[in-house]
């Protein structure tokens, strides 16, 4: 029997498997999961950050809308693949995360 977290959506050893096949970031985006953990200041998973980048790369936004913006990790994410002239709406409620982002 495979013990797992009952409030977890999938098997641990799954999500270990997807993060495993990711590929570490680099540059800019690596220091701010390096400053994220540090500081534990939540951002995206790097499944869902993978997600992301594969919608945004595949519908090619003109306009987002992001509710939460935290340090701005998941816009600059989704900013690699806006349409040109395209634009990234945030919005966050804390005024110390806002100033960061």
């Amino acid at each position: 029997m495979v013990e797992y977290d009952k409030d977890a959506i999938v098997y641990p050893y799954i999500t270990s498997y997807i993060r495993g096949e990711i590929p570490e970031r680099q540059g800019f985006l690596k220091e701010l999961e390096e400053y994220a953990a540090e500081k534990s200041v939540p951002i995206v998973q790097p499944e869902t950050a993978k997600l992301l980048e594969a919608l945004t790369c595949i519908k090619r936004p003109l306009r987002i809308l992001e509710v939460g913006c935290a340090i701005g990790y998941s816009a600059i994410l989704m900013s690699q693949y806006l349409a040109d002239g395209g634009s990234i709406t945030t919005v966050e409620w804390d005024a110390d995360m806002t100033e960061i982002a």
